[in-house]
């Protein structure tokens, strides 16, 4: 239990002096530190219980902060990392919840300048990479990360560089940008500084070839909803290639009727309303979802406008 602790690694060593640790550490131990500094970088409070188990150095009730960053037991009570030394080098699993009240500077911290905000956000994550935990790369995770975020705001950008992986999939999500020349809807209207929604909301599985939207990644905002699912494909590096999604837009028309009146491109006269050209002849109070589908490449995403239906549990 201290105060802080300092230590000191070289480049070439820091590796080598953890496999010693790694081979001849026997004695279980809790740890605390109210700062932890490493070759003068401060990398915030922390705590944890360190065991040997089956050939892996466990650190198990993990908790602390790292700059805007927090890790704590997810719901099922458990924050654990797992690293394991195996034929081809080292594997580290990460079994926890990952949080961060200011997620704007948190992103920053990383290296990701982005093109949205967030009030807070969290991950529950049981993922592995082929690694030792500090040569953490986000292209070499595999396994399981459930979401949850409020106050979401997606900003109208579009100057992102093609290099940008995770903003361009994140402008993806936008419907500003996805939806507007689809339909006759003008979505810039209604999102004028970019597309918000009040919590988000999905659950994702990490694979060497895939991105896969387990259950509908959910975009709540009021009265109205998004649920994304499918896969996005992923290159020999890892890096975010191909898409193959679908998109149910829920959108309270009835509760809207004087801005959608505005927006849907066509009169409105006795129930029938003009959607993308034809006429659609349901009550319009009952016409409040559509589906889109998005495929093609993260850099030249296609959207395709599959039409309007019924409320239902479709």
């Amino acid at each position: 239990d201290l105060d802080f602790i300092n230590l000191n690694f070289s480049a070439s060593t820091s590796d080598s002096s953890f496999l010693d640790f790694y081979n001849s550490f026997s004695t279980p131990l809790k740890f605390k530190t109210d700062s932890l500094v490493i070759n003068s970088y401060e990398f915030g409070d922390w705590a944890f219980e360190l065991s040997l188990s089956d050939s892996s150095l466990v650190l198990d009730e993990i908790n602390g902060t790292y700059g805007k960053w927090g890790i704590t037991k997810n719901k099922n009570n458990i924050s654990r990392l797992n690293i394991t030394k195996n034929k081809i080098g080292w594997n580290s699993n990460l079994e926890a919840k990952i949080y961060s009240g200011s997620p704007e500077k948190a992103f920053k911290q990383i290296g990701i300048d982005p093109n949205f905000e967030m009030d807070t956000i969290f991950l529950e994550t049981n993922v592995s990479w082929q690694s030792l935990p500090w040569e953490f790369e986000y292209l070499k995770v595999l396994g399981d990360v459930y979401i949850e975020v409020e106050g979401l705001l997606i900003k109208n950008r579009e100057d992102l560089q093609t290099q940008n992986n995770i903003l361009r999939l994140v402008n993806i999500f936008n419907v500003t940008d996805s939806f507007e020349k689809v339909t006759n809807l003008d979505f810039r209207k209604l999102y004028k500084s970019g597309f918000s929604a009040d919590y988000v909301k999905g659950d994702i599985f990490l694979t060497k070839n895939i991105i896969q939207l387990k259950k509908p990644l959910i975009f709540k905002s009021g009265s109205s909803e998004f649920q994304w699912k499918g896969d996005i494909g992923r290159d020999e590096k890892g890096y975010i290639d191909n898409l193959a999604l679908e998109v149910t837009m829920t959108l309270p028309l009835r509760e809207y009727l004087p801005a959608y009146a505005f927006l849907l491109g066509g009169p409105i006269t006795a129930g029938v309303v003009y959607i993308a050209g034809k006429a659609f002849e349901r009550n319009l109070d009952q016409i409040s979802s559509g589906s889109w589908s998005v495929t093609g490449t993260l850099q030249e995403p296609k959207t395709e406008f599959n039409g309007w239906f019924e409320e239902s549990n479709q």
